[in-house]
């Protein structure tokens, strides 16, 4: 179990199988915790029955309970739209309430649908036992428990719980995976270990400098592509980007790529980069004679003409490492220095 029974939590329960079976568990092994509920108010007097059902449980076992009610604004982006609010209702809570972090009850088969929900992605989601969501800590300590092994406790224990009718329409994704995939145990085991090995390999690449070296070994290329732009901050990664950039990388010549309004990719012959418009280039000499000097892209720019003087190519003035003395610009070549590129390499 991640959790321990000397820090208390917040436990998220909306009144399904899931979120009472965990709430009778951890109350059963004598956890620390209050409850958080949010009513969606997308179905009307069930969702009033699933909110006393959670209250009522709260009441009894004298467990505080926080309820917030959700009303939607965007109804194409629903999902998105509640977990945001829940996640922010939680992390108030949190903090508040000085708790060690909140408790939800995802489990196996989530992280099963989310794999053939997302099959074609180049690094298909899955949920870990411990995660942040901003500085708020989330906590899923079912995620090696299936659904069907969830009732069975349900149904021993005696648990209540109200069942989401939604869960059994076709009109949302998941429910299509989750309702016509009819999958073994052991099918679905299979996926959670390949899902596994995806993310081994990722966190190995993230831990991976962007070298040619790197890039020619790495077996899945997309995925090691998909790391390194990650680990600079890029998120909102298109997949047909990450395929041009491995497309265009041959390291002949130069070339360069926009990733987004703040970040582009340079390929300079053998050399890799991945450049912020706030990126600082820090210069070391090799000759000790030489002085070094920090300089932003901003104030590299700021010498753009001199550096058109000195024949420096368009794409490389605005990232190129150069020292500058009260009578000239020098610009370092490799064979001269050492340089260090700040989020850069």
């Amino acid at each position: 179990m991640i959790l321990n029974k000397n820090k208390r939590y917040l436990l998220a329960v909306s009144g399904g199988v899931d979120s009472c079976s965990l709430y009778h568990y951890l109350k059963t092994h004598n956890y620390q915790f209050c409850v958080a509920h949010v009513n969606h108010h997308t179905r009307g007097v069930n969702n009033s029955y699933e909110q006393l059902l959670v209250e009522s449980m709260c009441q009894e076992d004298h467990i505080d309970c926080y309820v917030s009610n959700f009303y939607a604004t965007n109804k194409q982006n629903f999902h998105d739209e509640a977990r945001t609010f829940r996640l922010n209702f939680y992390k108030q809570l949190v903090k508040h309430l000085d708790l060690e972090g909140v408790i939800l009850a995802h489990h196996a088969d989530d992280n099963v649908e989310n794999f053939l929900m997302h099959q074609e992605a180049i690094m298909p989601c899955m949920m870990k036992p411990i995660s942040y969501y901003q500085n708020l800590k989330i906590f899923r300590p079912m995620l090696n428990i299936f659904k069907n092994e969830i009732y069975s406790y349900a149904n021993l224990s005696g648990i209540i719980w109200y069942e989401d009718a939604s869960n059994q329409s076709d009109k949302y994704t998941r429910n299509k995976y989750r309702l016509h995939s009819h999958l073994s145990k052991f099918e679905k085991l299979e996926i959670l270990k390949r899902q596994k090995r995806l993310n081994q390999e990722f966190n190995n690449y993230q831990n991976q400098t962007l070298t040619r070296f790197n890039f020619e070994q790495a077996i899945n290329k997309r995925l090691y592509m998909y790391a390194q732009l990650q680990k600079k901050g890029l998120y909102n990664i298109k997949h047909q980007l990450v395929d041009d950039l491995c497309k265009m990388i041959d390291f002949c010549g130069c070339k360069e790529y926009r990733l987004d309004k703040n970040h582009k990719f340079y390929q300079m012959y053998d050399q890799l980069y991945i450049v912020n418009n706030n990126n600082h280039f820090v210069v070391f000499a090799k000759n000790q004679n030489l002085v070094y000097k920090t300089m932003s892209c901003a104030e590299i720019k700021f010498h753009k003409k001199q550096l058109k003087n000195l024949k420096i190519p368009k794409y490389l003035r605005s990232i190129w490492p150069c020292i500058k003395s009260n009578t000239d610009i020098k610009i370092l070549r490799k064979d001269q220095v050492f340089i260090e590129v700040d989020n850069a390499n």
